[in-house]
Formats: structure tokens, C-alpha cells, sequence
């Protein structure tokens, strides 16, 4: 899921500045250069690293392993929402081509931020969904209520469940 909300949201990325002015690679050359390699080679440990060490730390800290693999996962979510936002371009900074550039990127990562909350918060038996509708009214001097607007709304009652 994550893979999907995040990668569909670069598939709007607006052009890199220049990008008509760079010369066409050549036929013979790799797709993937060493440069490139290297990067998806640091990016998969940095997020390796970096879950499994949480992952110990949750355990050494008395946290169940449960808890430890849901903190693990979590890990994974966050580290690929930041870098999402530093892969749009190979030769500009996220900065330079500005955070708001692409809309979609935001929104592929609180679609993805709502399905990790679904997947470490599950819903349960105890979870309650509310739907309701409101009258907002107002009393004047002579006790008479004038309605002023409608609402409609929507709880959730959530019960955490060990």
C-alpha cells in the first residue's frame, strides 16, 4: 500500500528545471549508474538499519515484540515518506524545487500516513462509528429559537486493546 500512495504521487512531478537542455543519454549506457546503485544501496541499509535498530531497542527497553514490530514497520513508513520528498530529482535539492512543488506528494503521504495508522491501530470490537446530524440554534428575548446552520459530523470511539 505505502509503495503504491507514495510512487503514484511521483508519477505527477512536475518537470526538472532544464531538463530540456541536458543531452540525451546514450543508448549503451546503464540505466541504473554506479552513482544510483549507490544511493538505493544506502537508502535500503539507512532504512534497515534503522528499523532493526529501533526494533532491538524496543526489546532491550521491556517493550513486547509485538510493540517492537509494529515500531519497525513504522520506521519503514516514515524513512520512505522522507524520502520521497529528497527523491524527486537526482540533481536539485528538495528545497530548490520547493516542498509544495507537487501536491500529490502530500497527498500520497497522508494516504499512506491514514493506512499505517488503520494498520498499527487495527479496528477492533470495541472501535464505535458515530454518524450524526446537528440543528445549531439561537434563543432571542422572547424564548423563540431560530435555527442558524446545520452540521453533520463524524466520531470515531476508539478502544485500545492489549
Amino acid at each position: 500500500m505505502r509503495t503504491i500512495l507514495l510512487g503514484l504521487a511521483l508519477a505527477f512531478e512536475p518537470r526538472e528545471p532544464g531538463i530540456m537542455r541536458r543531452p540525451p543519454r546514450m543508448p549503451d549506457t546503464a540505466i541504473l549508474s554506479g552513482e544510483l546503485i549507490f544511493r538505493i544501496v544506502l537508502v535500503g541499509l539507512l532504512l534497515l538499519l534503522g528499523s532493526f535498530g529501533l526494533f532491538e531497542w524496543a526489546l532491550y527497553q521491556g517493550a513486547s515484540e509485538a510493540e517492537a514490530r509494529t515500531i519497525a514497520v513504522n520506521v519503514f513508513a516514515v524513512g520512505q515518506s522522507f524520502y520521497l520528498l529528497n527523491c524527486r530529482s537526482l540533481r536539485f535539492s528538495m528545497f530548490r524545487l520547493g516542498l509544495f512543488g507537487n501536491p500529490w506528494i502530500w497527498g500520497g503521504i497522508a494516504g499512506m500516513t491514514v493506512a499505517q495508522l488503520l494498520f498499527t491501530y487495527k479496528i477492533n470490537p470495541q472501535t464505535a462509528l458515530y454518524a450524526g446530524y446537528s440543528d445549531n440554534q439561537v434563543a432571542d428575548d422572547r424564548f423563540s429559537l431560530t435555527r442558524t446552520d446545520r452540521t453533520l459530523f463524524l466520531k470515531v470511539g476508539y478502544a485500545f486493546v492489549r
